[in-house]
């Protein structure tokens, strides 16, 4: 997976590439121009790997509203999401790039932590395409047998997981395990498949050392184990175990088994995403309306308290006298020569009086 950012400036595109790859997101690949793009998009090898597209708004030759509305009439490029990069709030362009189907858009110049919140927004998660696709996820082998890791790494490829940690004993895997936990910037892993077939190994006590973390007791376990009695797969089960493959191992049954872990965690993944951005967005909602609250209860001319916020207190007032059986006074003052002042200095300077008042 890979992102294309696609600016004639190349500044912008070393800026957006440095970035992202500090922040642990997929290789950042950049286009010069939309012509340029659209042929790197065309080649089959080369589209696969995108999963997001940074397009500016502004270009030579081609600009960018006119490089989504031919890549969303393609059939081959109609489902790359796109975040339109402007120059400043471009209000007509930026509802005209939402309306062609841009997931969102991204003003120049670029801030680091506005670039992240973009690219986690349309990707589904942080560091990227991990979120987008179950594919994506990582995949942690824990596996001290040569044979059974070359085994397992052939399936995993076939069915398209190609990120995958290799470990070959309980503490490698937990370091592993630790790289990829936040603020660490690796990929998180959204499956461990487990065969620990040494003597001196412990599946049991390891699958309860990753369920008494809180950040990994979540992440499904496959066990592979040729130990078929019925304690042996309880114990596993009741240690923290999501499934288990039985040796000899078929190549069928253990895809399917992954695809399912995989699929489960992505799933989880994203409604935990989409649940953060409804947070925010209600957050935001809340914040806009205090501020609608406080302009409507202001005058606009003179910022002082508007007819509408005196009627309001004064009725306030009104029954919490009623309430408290106690009297409410209101007090009445006119401002002298305010008439001939007004007109005679211009509505400026009667604001100015109305609020030193």
């Amino acid at each position: 997976m890979s992102i294309l950012v696609v600016d004639d400036q190349e500044a912008v595109r070393v800026q957006i590439r440095t970035l992202l790859k500090d922040k642990g997101f997929p290789p950042v690949e950049g286009a010069e121009t939309a012509v340029q793009a659209l042929a790197l998009l065309k080649k089959p090898a080369f589209r696969e790997k995108v999963d997001l597209v940074l397009l500016a708004l502004h270009m030579p030759v081609m600009d960018g509203l006119q490089t989504l509305r031919r890549m969303k009439a393609d059939p081959e490029l109609h489902h790359l999401r796109v975040v339109m990069l402007t120059d400043g709030e471009e209000a007509k362009a930026v509802e005209a790039a939402l309306a062609l189907g841009a997931a969102n858009y991204l003003v120049k110049p670029i801030v680091p932590q506005k670039l992240v919140e973009r690219v986690e927004a349309v990707l589904g998660d942080r560091k990227g395409a991990a979120a987008a696709e179950p594919t994506g996820l990582g995949v942690l082998l824990v596996v001290d047998a040569e044979d059974n890791i070359r085994q397992m790494e052939a399936c995993l490829e076939e069915a398209g997981y190609t990120h995958r940690i290799v470990t070959t004993g309980a503490e490698d895997a937990l370091a592993a395990l630790r790289r990829s936990t936040p603020p660490h910037p690796g990929r998180p892993i959204g499956l461990i498949l487990l065969e620990l077939a040494s003597p001196a190994a412990d599946e049991i006590a390891f699958l309860r050392r990753i369920r008494s973390d809180a950040h990994w007791r979540e992440i499904p376990v496959i066990v592979v184990t040729g130990k078929i009695d019925s304690d042996y797969i309880h114990a596993t089960y009741e240690a923290g175990a999501t499934d288990y493959v039985a040796k000899p191992m078929h190549k069928m049954e253990l895809i399917a088994r992954a695809t399912n872990a995989l699929r489960t965690t992505w799933e989880l993944h994203r409604h935990r995403s989409r649940e953060a951005e409804l947070l925010e967005a209600r957050r935001h909602l809340e914040e806009v309306n205090l501020k609608l609250r406080r302009l409507a209860h202001l005058d606009g001319l003179t910022g002082v308290l508007s007819r509408r916020a005196f009627d309001e207190r004064l009725a306030s007032e009104w029954k919490r006298s009623i309430r408290e059986n106690k009297p409410v006074a209101l007090v009445v003052a006119d401002l002298d020569w305010f008439k001939t002042f007004n007109e005679a200095l211009g509505p400026g300077a009667g604001n100015e009086v109305l609020r030193r008042t």
